[in-house]
């Protein structure tokens, strides 16, 4: 006798699509984001259903991952590398947006924001796993020249320890978000100027200011060299009084010199005490 089948959970449409996305083994939040092209209230409110409904787990790495429990599914296809502009598939239709320019005059004006999106797109998956994530504005103040010399302190960077049950070692990771305005965006100096950090960050971005009547067009030579520098990039546009990011291609990762990193850290973590004690707990010193 034939027993009845047990239905599933009743998901919405996003939650559906998303789960189809998702293989048996490990998936990052960062790829699937990209594949779907949705916004990212959107993304996070349909992984929570598919975590509340215990259809897939979460896991470690940059930017947090996903993985369906229970069922094997063969991936639809193979990620692309670093050295590849990734772009939007499988575009979901929506309502026409009323844009606003919303350039801004200060370049500083964009940190806090941009700040705000690797916090819950980058941190909030690490820390649900219990790891160590901390982003900080760390340019230096408005009026005031680099202390280190040109190109030497990032506008905004990320730090995060992430553990494993058998790997004796805490991985250490850093991030430098290099930010410029609609208006300077396409000086190729910008590339090298993210590039520079490379030398005490393992992966580093440019992060431009962008506008929906007039989009940004990168040159080749300005592709190329983001390709052959390592670094990625990431796109804000402000729409209806809030910024819509788009990361349209990965960075490579670096590998610093722990003189150079630790000299960074050493940094970071100036006049914060507090967070320090919590980074030390976490690489277990």
């Amino acid at each position: 006798m034939k027993r009845p089948q047990k239905e599933g959970p009743e998901l919405s449409d996003k939650a559906q699509q998303l789960l189809k996305l998702i293989p048996s083994y490990s998936v990052g939040n960062t790829f699937l984001r990209r594949r779907l092209g949705w916004p990212d209230e959107e993304y996070w409110a349909a992984r929570k259903e598919l975590l509340d409904n215990g259809l897939i787990e979460t896991g470690k790495g940059r930017g947090g991952s996903v993985a369906r429990v229970g069922v094997l599914v063969e991936p639809e296809e193979v990620v692309k590398g670093a050295d590849t502009l990734v772009k939007k598939i499988v575009p979901e239709a929506e309502e026409p947006i009323v844009t606003e320019p919303g350039l801004v005059e200060d370049e500083g004006e964009l940190y806090e924001p941009l700040r705000n999106w690797i916090d819950s797109t980058f941190g909030h998956p690490v820390e649900e796993v219990g790891d160590y994530f901390l982003v900080k504005v760390t340019a230096s103040p408005s009026g005031r020249k680099r202390e280190s010399g040109q190109w030497s302190r990032p506008d905004v960077t990320s730090v995060q320890v992430s553990t494993y049950d058998l790997v004796p070692n805490p991985d250490v990771e850093v991030t430098s978000y290099e930010v410029k305005r609609y208006s300077d965006a396409l000086d190729l100096a910008n590339v090298y100027e993210a590039a520079s950090h490379s030398r005490w960050t393992h992966f580093t971005y440019l992060v431009v200011e962008n506008l929906e009547p007039q989009p940004l067009v990168l040159s080749e030579r300005f592709e190329r060299e983001l390709v052959r520098y390592g670094v990625g990039l990431i796109k804000m546009l402000k729409q209806n009084g809030a910024y819509k990011f788009e990361e349209t291609l990965e960075p490579q990762m670096q590998e610093p010199e722990p003189k150079d990193l630790d000299e960074l850290l050493k940094t970071f973590f100036a006049d914060d005490a507090k967070n320090l004690r919590k980074f030390k707990q976490a690489v277990r010193k």
